[in-house]
């Protein structure tokens, strides 16, 4: 282990650290967002064996959930706007020898369309908590068109969104309305709530399949 490299990210991450960074060197860092019990509600719906399944995590932020997959055999791709982010998770991956691959990408309706047609096919798509802040900087619309290329892209997603996106739509019944959202518009048949997580606002944790 290079112990100069671990104190560089820890120093990097000292001011504020989303997800937290499934290592033991890092488990005295303060993160903002409980990670490991959605971890667990997701991997409670997959087979034991995830070798060989591909996997893309969308707004992957520092990595957690591209280690946590790839440790137990998937094959991993991480995307996310913030070049910051990436970087430091490049850094954990190439230290723990972690097969993941970063790609700094805004997720839009023509870089998805590009991915399908380049025949990029994924087992799981993870779509956590980034849904609400394309529907607030681009409307629900454009938000629909990325749910729907989602569903050309891979068999299962996993969707978060937080209870205040939709508070003012769906107020009383959250979970209903954004069942309804995703079989309205896009070619997911199943969605499936898996559970509620309060560590971070009110957010509504889904699988969704193309049966």
């Amino acid at each position: 282990m290079e112990p100069q490299i671990i104190a560089t990210i820890k120093e990097k991450l000292r001011e504020y650290t989303y997800h937290p960074i499934p290592f033991e060197e890092f488990q005295e860092i303060k993160w903002s967002r409980e990670s490991r019990d959605r971890f667990q509600m997701i991997r409670e719906t997959l087979p034991s064996d995830l070798t060989g399944m591909r996997v893309l995590d969308v707004g992957c932020n520092l990595g957690y959930f591209c280690f946590e997959f790839a440790k137990r055999g998937a094959i991993v791709k991480g995307i996310d706007q913030s070049e910051r982010e990436l970087n430091i998770a490049k850094t954990i991956a190439t230290l723990y020898n972690v097969p993941v691959q970063f790609e700094c990408l805004t997720v839009t309706p023509q870089t998805i369309q590009r991915l399908i047609a380049n025949h990029n096919q994924y087992n799981i798509i993870l779509f956590l908590s980034v849904y609400h802040h394309i529907v607030r900087k681009k409307g629900l619309a454009y938000a629909r068109h990325i749910l729907d290329g989602f569903s050309h892209l891979c068999q299962t997603m996993f969707f978060e969104t937080s209870h205040f996106l939709f508070s003012n739509l769906a107020p009383t019944d959250t979970p209903d309305f954004v069942t309804t959202e995703i079989c309205e518009h896009t070619q997911f048949t199943t969605v499936r709530l898996l559970g509620k997580s309060t560590d971070h606002f009110q957010r509504y944790l889904f699988r969704c399949d193309v049966c």
